[in-house]
């Protein structure tokens, strides 16, 4: 995969999944969230992930959480690999614009 990203000029690789990847979602949320997502799914993701998780790329893993709508709601809470989840849900609109514009900048060069 790396030899790919280097023939096509891909410089960055950014990468949705789901929470519980790395087993830091806690107590009876992360119960829920296993039951919901299936532990069968939930370790899918994570064999997926690590697939990228390599020194070769340059990635950024988003563990999204449970997306819901409420126009005008920008709260989020940001969460690095090896910390317990704090936050449970995020709207789409919180998600959506500033990852649109990154990519976007990613594609453009810009």
């Amino acid at each position: 995969m790396a030899k790919a990203m280097k023939e096509s000029g891909t410089k960055r690789i950014i990468l949705a999944s789901i929470l519980g990847i790395y087993d830091g979602v806690p107590g009876a949320f992360g119960k829920w969230n296993t039951r919901m997502v299936d532990a069968t799914g939930i370790q899918s993701h994570k064999e997926a992930t690590a697939l990228f998780e390599i020194p070769e790329f340059d990635y950024t893993i988003l563990r999204l959480t449970w997306l819901y709508n409420q126009a005008g709601n920008s709260n989020y809470h940001l969460t690095y690999k090896g910390e317990p989840f704090e936050g449970a849900q995020v709207t789409f609109e919180r998600f959506y614009t500033p990852w649109t514009l990154k990519c976007k900048n990613f594609i453009t060069g810009k």
